[in-house]
């Protein structure tokens, strides 16, 4: 049985949780900081990865392909609508996030959902585990993602634990 994604999803929803929860108490230099350093675990992370694949062309070509179809589906432009269409709901349960217009939360909502939902780790990951058992990719991706939900959450509040749930579902 998979494990992985329900931890990583669980990770983002308590990330989440805990930076729209403490967001103004973390310093702006720690908000800075936090996700470079991130950023720079998950090149390390790709680098290992990148060495040991055995078929390069078939990732190169996947990558191409999967850009090409995003582009003609214009995913992007869907994913949008949902992000403005999950603010509007989590703003009429739980407490808004101001200072930011519908247009830079919409933006900055659709970065992170791609962070978070369509990366390499988290879907070379999801496959690892289900092709292996073995869900350390993912526990990898799980403690990063904590950390990093919980800092997008001081921006948008919210809004961020409801990319668990897709999460989860993209890595089923």
């Amino acid at each position: 049985m998979l494990i992985g994604p329900y931890v990583n999803g669980a990770a983002v929803i308590v990330g989440g949780l805990i930076g729209a929860l403490a967001g103004h108490k973390i310093p702006l230099r720690v908000k800075t900081a936090l996700p470079l350093t991130f950023g720079l675990c998950s090149v390390g992370l790709g680098i290992n990865l990148v060495i040991k694949v055995k078929y390069m062309p078939a990732v190169v070509l996947a990558m191409v392909l999967g850009a090409v179809i995003g582009e003609l589906i214009f995913l992007e432009k869907g994913i949008g609508k949902a992000a403005g269409s999950t603010r509007g709901i989590v703003n009429k349960y739980l407490p808004r996030v101001h200072g930011l217009s519908h247009e830079e939360f919409t933006e900055k909502f659709v970065a992170i959902l791609v962070l978070f939902c369509a990366s390499g780790t988290g879907i070379f990951g999801a496959m690892h585990e289900g092709m292996t058992g073995d869900p350390s990719i993912l526990y990898i991706k799980t403690v990063l993602d904590l950390f990093t939900a919980g800092i997008f959450a001081t921006m948008l509040g919210y809004a961020v634990i409801t990319i668990g749930i897709p999460l989860i579902i993209i890595q089923v």
